[in-house]
């Protein structure tokens, strides 16, 4: 997948853990990189600046295992005559497509100024301090902050302008956990992220992704796999730090509340939006560790969709438990809010694990709907 990367003048080097072999560098002044990685936007992926002449141009880079390696503060090399650019001593990886008017640079002299508890704005870039995280909505306009494991703020948001330009949007850089403001069409010079407050929280909420709004869980069937209810959740995880992850992963951990065994439980983690999983069948709790990310993780065929994983952290998938005791020839289910999908089947005995939100409960002929909630234990054989 194409990415853009935007490159401008930055004094530390990082290692590329992948070195390309091959003909030497493109011709620089004085054999020198002429450019310097600031930050690697894996939204909308493409962009450049020159450390001689502060110009910004735009290139692509079609690999995605070289995209992997690449990390802020990384020299590279641009041929003007060919219009590549290589990466350390290797073969020109990429192609120069175009010029762009990012006014990077200037934005770093602006004062910084106090936002929303736990950032700092400074012009095009909201930085997060120390036991924050952000999240942005999915036309990459809001910028909603928190502490780690609490509520996402709704009246206090930062929003992603340029001028007019529609183009205009706000990008996450992991490495130094802040939040840049570019325009892909390269047409204003005055991209900025500035404090919003009071902001409407239905349509906030219509254009957020998941983990960004404080409504309750809502699921709606998937269009591109029926046999799945898709949950957006965001109140549907917590992030905490892990006793037992170190370097660069994380970790989602899936525990179901009232169940010493609950080896009928189906889960597993996805790539965001794909089919295969990417960790092993299982039946029950599980930790599953991963890099840093977004997936989506399954829970008897309900799915939530972006869950993030940070480093060091424990992504705690809320979940509750509805159980059921009833006669041997009764039988009992779990369906989703549409009724569509049965997610847990069982006669005389059940233990249902399911991420919190609203549900049906069928005994026999008979329907209600429910609202499961974190750490919650339903259950209906003390009631019956």
């Amino acid at each position: 997948m194409k990415r853009i990367i935007i490159i401008t003048s930055l004094l530390l080097l990082f290692a590329l853990p992948l070195v390309l072999t091959g003909a030497t560098h493109p011709a620089s002044a004085d054999g020198d990189p002429c450019c310097s990685i600031v930050s690697i936007d894996s939204v909308n992926g493409i962009v450049t600046r020159d450390l001689r002449t502060g110009e910004t141009f735009k290139f692509e880079v079609d690999s995605r295992s070289l995209l992997k390696t690449m990390r802020v503060g990384q020299k590279v090399w641009k041929d003007a005559g060919t219009r590549k650019v290589s990466v350390m001593d290797g073969e020109p990886c990429c192609t120069v497509i175009g010029n762009t008017n990012l006014d990077l640079a200037d934005s770093g002299r602006q004062s910084a100024e106090k936002g929303s508890t736990g950032v700092i704005r400074n012009g095009n870039t909201l930085t997060l301090e120390k036991g924050y995280e952000a999240t942005i909505d999915r036309k990459g306009k809001r910028v909603r902050v928190r502490e780690f494991g609490g509520d996402w703020r709704p009246s206090s948001t930062h929003t992603c302008e340029c001028d007019s330009d529609e183009n205009a949007k706000c990008a996450w850089e992991a490495v130094r956990k802040q939040v840049h403001c570019t325009s892909v069409s390269g047409a204003c010079q005055n991209c900025q992220v500035y404090e919003t407050t009071k902001v409407g929280t239905d349509k906030a909420q219509d254009e957020s992704s998941p983990g960004t709004s404080t409504s309750p869980v809502t699921s709606t069937s998937s269009r591109t796999d029926p046999g799945r209810t898709l949950v957006s959740s965001p109140v549907g995880w917590e992030l905490k730090p892990s006793a037992d992850m170190k370097g660069s992963s994380g970790q989602i951990v899936i525990q179901f509340p009232g169940m010493e065994e609950s080896g009928n439980n189906f889960v597993a983690a996805f790539e965001v939006g794909g089919k295969e999983r990417i960790t092993p069948s299982t039946y029950g709790r599980a930790n599953f560790p991963l890099l840093d990310g977004e997936y989506d993780v399954e829970i008897n065929s309900v799915r939530l969709t972006r869950v993030p994983v940070k480093r060091g952290m424990d992504t705690r998938i809320h979940i509750g438990t509805i159980r059921f005791t009833v006669p041997s020839n009764v039988s009992v289910e779990v369906d989703d809010i549409t009724q569509k999908k049965r997610l847990c089947l069982a006669y005389g005995l059940m233990k249902c694990g399911v991420p919190s939100g609203e549900y049906y409960i069928k005994v026999g002929g008979s329907s209600k709907k429910m609202t499961i909630s974190d750490g919650q234990v339903i259950d209906f054989s003390k009631d019956r």
